[in-house]
């Protein structure tokens, strides 16, 4: 990719926090953006797709369910039609439930994993399959927490699922790597 033509980049709940701040940093140098939110945030997700258009690059607005495999699957493939391929994901959601390990439920554990690992997880697995077909090599970003390097107080739930996000990007920047593709993970707290 040169400098006039960094490439087609996909960030997901970029209608608020860091998701838009990537988002538009990416448009302002000069990246076309598909930029993904659920419906709820339909509003503030199309104020993103607006402004980074007044950046004068191209994008487009995509809604899915990050935590089902087959809607993941179609959010890469229409970004890749709206923008002309996929370089760069960037899988951002965080859901954080404090609760101490005595009163964590099964119900907060499994919601917690559903929307952290397993939307990271069928993220990653799509933008890869998505960019092994493209031939280009290409750029995953996961979002994780320093919570996944340290537990915390009320946050055994939480902390796992972060843990499970760090040794999902590790091994799947092994799996990836003979293809071009870098897998990294950035810490929010």
């Amino acid at each position: 990719m040169t400098l006039l033509n960094r490439g087609v980049a996909l960030v997901t709940n970029a209608a608020q926090g860091p998701g838009r701040a990537i988002a538009l940093r990416l448009a302002s140098e000069g990246f076309k953006v598909a930029v993904h939110d659920s419906p709820r945030n339909g509003d503030q997700l199309i104020e993103v797709y607006r402004h980074i258009q007044r950046l004068g690059e191209h994008s487009c607005v995509l809604t899915a369910d990050l935590t089902m495999e087959d809607h993941v699957q179609n959010l890469v493939k229409d970004a890749s039609n709206c923008l002309g391929g996929l370089n760069v994901m960037i899988a951002n959601t965080q859901l954080c439930q404090a609760a101490p390990i005595t009163s964590t439920t099964e119900e907060i554990w499994n919601h917690l994993f559903k929307v952290n690992a397993q939307s990271i997880f069928w993220c990653y697995k799509q933008a890869a399959k998505e960019m092994i077909s493209q031939g280009n090599g290409g750029r995953i970003i996961g979002s994780c927490s320093v919570w996944g390097k340290q537990g915390g107080p009320s946050l055994s739930a939480y902390s796992a699922s972060q843990f499970a996000i760090r040794g999902l990007t590790e091994s799947a920047a092994l799996d990836l790597s003979e293809h071009g593709i870098t897998v990294n993970a950035y810490a929010l707290r």
